[in-house]
């Protein structure tokens, strides 16, 4: 009874997965994150306010196989994995460097 049910799952993931979506079931776009507001007080001083950080992050679990660092972007991605630290925080350098006029 188990294998059955197991078969019929598996079978219908697959088949799921292999045939492109029908009319009105399009694949739904990743929503962007909406653009927060300032706060200010009652006379107009701002008092908080959002700002874009990067994150970097240690996972022990992870250093067998993809390196135990890791730098997340603005958009909650993996921006560089790896076992080294400085080599991993180099992507953020790339990004935080402008050139000034």
């Amino acid at each position: 009874m188990f294998g059955l049910a197991f078969l019929v799952l598996g079978f219908r993931m697959s088949a799921l997965a292999l045939v492109p979506p029908e009319e009105g079931r399009e694949r739904v776009p990743v929503a962007d994150i909406p653009e927060r507001t300032q706060i200010l007080d009652r006379n107009g001083r701002v008092m908080a306010s959002t700002l874009p950080t990067w994150a970097v992050a240690l996972r022990p679990r992870m250093a067998a196989r993809q390196g135990q660092y890791s730098v997340i972007g603005l958009d909650g991605r993996i921006l560089r994995r790896g076992h080294d630290l400085r080599v991993v925080l180099r992507v953020l350098e790339r990004k935080l460097i402008r050139a000034v006029e």
